[in-house]
Formats: structure tokens, sequence, C-alpha cells
């Protein structure tokens, strides 16, 4: 078990440094030792292999191992590993352009994330769920969902309530509100440079929805090209291109 449980960590920690060969071998390597098992390794194991391949934009092998992970989470009804793979389930479901299971992977974490301890996963399952009533032109709807998310992050989850902001930052520029856009942008970038703790499950939230000063600096960008400031968009995104690096 331990040594199927180090692997999973060193797969992880090998895609973060752009390793995809390696940490896909150690994922496998973890999932055989994890084999004969329990049921709660099992899980972790395979949720640290699908974070693995979603790093490595690996869709189908997401796929396959988030379902396995969810079959042995639900087996001993383990929320913490339940829910990971949850969010994995909607993050290769958007792959896939199934909004449909995207939204309902999305609303069971909802209604699974109701205790303190994952406050960060009902923000960002909230300001998922608000980019895709964004995406389907419902501004009001988003925004509430947004602002629900904020509410929710406030004091938890410093990640959720950068994401939550910048997704809060484009509603607000598709309704016209320029200054308020920006304003939100630029807390998350004022944000992003405090020194402050980076807890292991942020990097699990960093790798299927990237860094929200990215989507900060991508924000003011496009703000910037529809004021005709050409030359300020483009280094806004050279900049972006660094803080996704």
């Amino acid at each position: 078990v331990q040594s199927a449980l180090a692997r999973a960590m060193l797969a992880l920690a090998l895609n973060q440094v752009g390793d995809d060969q390696r940490a896909a071998k150690l994922a496998e390597e973890a999932r055989e030792a994890s084999e004969a098992g329990d049921h709660g390794t099992a899980a972790i194991v395979r949720v640290c292999g699908a974070v693995a391949a979603v790093g490595a934009r690996n869709v189908s092998s997401a796929a396959a191992l988030t379902a396995d992970a969810l079959r042995h989470a639900e087996a001993i009804d383990y929320p913490f590993s339940r829910l990971a793979a949850t969010l994995l389930e909607a993050w290769v479901a958007e792959q896939q352009a199934d909004e449909k299971a995207a939204v309902d992977a999305y609303m069971r974490v909802l209604e699974g994330a109701n205790q303190p301890y994952f406050a960060n996963h009902a923000a960002f399952a909230l300001a998922r769920l608000g980019s895709h009533a964004l995406g389907r032109g419902n501004l009001l709807e988003a925004e509430e969902l947004f602002r629900r998310a904020l509410a929710a992050a406030d004091g938890a989850s410093p990640w959720a309530t950068a994401y939550a902001r910048v997704e809060l930052g484009r509603a607000r520029a598709a309704a016209g509100d320029a200054d308020t856009a920006a304003r939100l942008y630029r807390q998350v970038l004022d944000a992003s440079v405090r020194p402050r703790p980076h807890r292991m499950r942020e990097r699990f939230f960093v790798t299927i929805a990237g860094n929200p000063a990215t989507g900060a600096l991508h924000g003011l960008a496009d703000l910037a090209a529809a004021r005709g400031e050409a030359e300020a968009a483009d280094e806004l995104r050279a900049r972006a291109e660094l803080a996704a690096a």
C-alpha cells in the first residue's frame, strides 16, 4: 500500500515538472501495486493517476482512471476521493464537449461538499457552473453563481477566490462593465504576488483549471484589445504565457 501511494505521489510530482512519460509509467505501477489493497488506497492512487493524465492532457487515460476512482470511493463512501474524482469527471466531460455531463458532475460536487473542509470544492463547482451559464449567454445566472462561489471561498481558499474573481470579471466584461472587470482582474494579480502557503489540494485545482493569474492577464489583454491598445494587449498576453509556464 505504501509503495503504491509513494509511486502515485511521485507521478504527480513528475507531471508537475513536465516529465509526462515517467509520470504515466509510475502512475500505472501505482495502480497495479494497489490492486490487492483496500478501496481507500485504490481510490487515492487512481485520483493521483487521473490528475497526472489531466496534466498531460491525456483525456482517455483521465477518463478511465476517474471512473475507476469513483467506483472505489463510492464503495466505501469516501468523500475526499469521491469529490476529487467527480471534479475530474467534469473536466473529462468538458474536454469531450458534453456540457450536460459536466454540469451534472458539478452539481453532484456541490451536493457532496457540505463540510467546511470542502469549501474549495464547492466554490470551484459553483464557479464552473457559472462559466457554463456564461457560455449559454445567461449573464444573470452566471453572476449569481460567481458571487456564490466567492462567498463559499471566502477565508477558506485563496485559489478558489481568485478563480471566481476572474470568472466574475469575464461576466462583467461581457455585460459591458469594463471598469469592474479590470478591477477584479487586478485584485487577482495583486493577490498572486503576496506570500502565502500553497497546499497540495491547490495543486489539484491548478492542474485541472490553471493559474487564475493567467486568466486575469488574458482578461486584461482582452479589455486592452477592445480599447484598440494592441501593444498593451500583446504585452499582457506575453505575461500570461510566462505565468502559465
